[in-house]
Parts: structure tokens; sequence; C-alpha cells
């Protein structure tokens, strides 16, 4: 962690045409990483949790703090998506072995459910609902199934036309958002397009304060799911060409290869 060091940065808000408002953003801190991330979450307590090519998966403390102790598969399978809002019951998918993963926080035995057991040949992607259901979206034919992995069955199903290339997937109330080459896909409880944000190479998005934010090439993008619209814009050096960027309450937390640099936030005179 090096000394910290202060940055000037313009935020522009798309939000009103002729309207902007300038922000302050401040480097407080950088975590060093032992390895590039694959995958990356926020628990509700703003601790981020990264998986690795390797299996491991990391929690790093809204401190900057790197727990010591890493989850760690025997078979070293790379973590494709994980899903920690829920730090109690984390949600982990693994593209290349077709598993799902369950660490329970009151179990010492994570909870393992193997795709192809229900009826799927390969899952691109697969996320947890707010209700302990999982949906999976198979990607040969294409088709999104909601599981029950309480009674191990297919409770619904529906065939999509989305692109071949999921990067990441999230539930968020009744809505199903699938990130994928042709950008962010909006559906509803029954796998049906609501809507489409057409943007290219988006890596990461969170849902906080009922609004998707975005990560992709050029920086960072807030998105209405309802309407659904661009509400924001943030493209600035500090942003461009990250994995991902974690918005935290005052903070936003950018992870690359190498590292996470934390950067507060304070409203800028003009």
């Amino acid at each position: 962690m090096r000394k910290k060091h202060f940055l000037r940065l313009l935020i522009t808000s798309l939000l009103l045409p002729g309207v902007s408002q300038s922000q302050q953003l401040t480097e407080v801190k950088e975590v060093s990483l032992t390895q590039p991330p694959t995958a990356y979450s926020l628990d509700s307590e703003n601790n981020i949790f990264l998986g690795y090519v390797n299996g491991n998966l990391e929690k790093i403390s809204s401190d900057g703090v790197v727990d010591s102790r890493p989850f760690s598969l025997p078979n070293q399978s790379s973590i494709t998506l994980v899903e920690a809002q829920n730090n109690r019951k984390i949600f982990l998918f693994y593209r290349d072995i077709q598993q799902i993963l369950i660490l329970d926080r009151f179990s010492t035995i994570p909870k393992r459910y193997d795709v192809f057991s229900y009826g799927i040949s390969y899952a691109e992607s697969a996320c947890i609902s707010p209700d302990g259901t999982f949906w999976i979206a198979e990607n040969n034919p294409q088709r999104l199934k909601k599981i029950d992995p309480l009674r191990n069955s297919v409770i619904h199903e529906v065939q999509y036309n989305l692109g071949d290339s999921i990067s990441i997937m999230r539930t968020f109330g009744n809505l199903l958002l699938v990130a994928d080459e042709n950008g962010l896909q909006i559906l509803d409880q029954f796998g049906n397009l609501n809507g489409t944000i057409e943007l290219k190479g988006i890596s990461f998005f969170q849902i906080l304060n009922n609004q998707i934010y975005v990560t992709y090439p050029n920086g960072l993008l807030k998105v209405d799911p309802y309407k659904p619209e661009i509400l924001e814009e943030i493209t600035i050096e500090a942003f461009n060409s990250k994995k991902a960027i974690l918005k935290l309450d005052k903070q936003f937390a950018v992870v690359d290869n190498q590292k996470i640099t934390y950067y507060s936030v304070t409203n800028q005179k003009d």
C-alpha cells in the first residue's frame, strides 16, 4: 500500500442536458493483488470478493485488509462469477467444470450443484435469485432455465436470443440482468426481454440504490433498469480499461490485474 496522493478528476453528469456536476476524486490507498482476478462482487458491508483462475476466493474488507485465509477448491478451477451481496450465502459459478457452489456461512461444507443434473449440456453463465433459486443460461440450445435447488428441479424455462458470450448475469428484484457481447440485456421475471443498453465490452456491473453501475472499456455508466436508459457516464483516465469499478458508499474501488485502487469522492465547488 503506497503513500497516498491526490488526483483532481472531473466527473461530468449526463443526467440533464447542459447540467454538470463536478466532483473530486482523491486516491487514498492501493491494495496489491497476487494474480489477475476473474470475478468480482461486493457485499452489503462493502467487502470486496475476488475470484481467481486457480479457484481461490479472496475477501478484502471495506478497510482494504486482505483476508489471509482465502477459500479454495481442490480442483483449482477458475471462478467465472461470484455473487456475495448476501454474504451468508455466497454464490460461485465455475464454467470450466459446470458447477455451482454455495458457501453457507452456517455450514463448513459448501453445497455443490452440477449443471448437467438439470438437463443442461453446457451453461454459459448462472446466477442466484433473492428467493434462492438459480437462473442458468444454456448455450446450445439457447435457453434460460430457472432452478429450484431444494427440489432439484427446473421450475421455468424459456428460449432466448441473447449473445453467445455472457460476461456476467445477476438478478435485481424481479429482473434478470445479462451482459453479453451486444450490451446489457434487461429481462423480466419470466426471462422475457424488456430492453437493451447497447454497449460493447462490459466486464462488470453492480446494483446500487435501484440503479446499475456498468464497467466498460471507456469507464463507468449509471443505468436506470426500468426505462431502460443511461443516466450518467464517467469517462476519466483512472476508470479507463479496468476490470471492475465498484461503487462504495463514498468511494470507488477500481480493480485491474495487479491492484485495487480506492478513490474517495468529495463535492468540489465551481
